[in-house]
């Protein structure tokens, strides 16, 4: 039952580091480049496309996070607190944070300031999700072993 749960975390959030990071050390800086004129434009395709992209690995990690609570046997409850605090991190921060800060980008446009602030934001989903990631990986490589 562990693996069942826990490939589905490790794959989730490995994916949901791996865009984290990127978007933050690439993506992001990309708004300042972008001209005024283009930028709502730009906007709407950004957040369109990465909803596709951030959407279906999000609900695989809130249900893998939940489905830990049904591998009791296999993973310490520790893991299982440590899962949800991460998960409430990223998922917390994005809706509480990300999220509105986006709005305000596309409503206001990309001035420095606000993007700075969304860019330096992501440090706490990306810490979040990368912690998720080595967390999986080493309660699936732990559950692998015990078999």
């Amino acid at each position: 039952m562990a693996e069942i749960v826990l490939v589905p975390l490790a794959l989730s959030s490995a994916w949901m580091s791996a865009v984290g990071w990127y978007v933050q050390l690439v993506h992001y800086p990309t708004f300042r480049l972008v001209p005024a004129e283009k930028f709502a434009e730009f906007h709407a395709f950004h957040s369109n496309l990465t909803g596709l992209l951030v959407g279906p690995p999000i609900i695989v990690q809130v249900l893998a996070t939940f489905g830990l609570t049904l591998a009791r046997d296999r993973v310490p409850l520790w893991m299982v607190v440590a899962s949800f605090v991460l998960l409430a991190a990223s998922v917390g921060w994005t809706a509480v944070v990300s999220g509105p800060m986006h709005l305000r980008i596309s409503a206001e446009g990309p001035l420095p300031q606000l993007v700075d602030r969304l860019i330096a934001g992501c440090w706490v989903r990306n810490i979040a999700w990368t912690a998720q990631t080595i967390l999986a990986a080493w309660a699936l490589l732990a559950a692998r072993s015990a078999t």
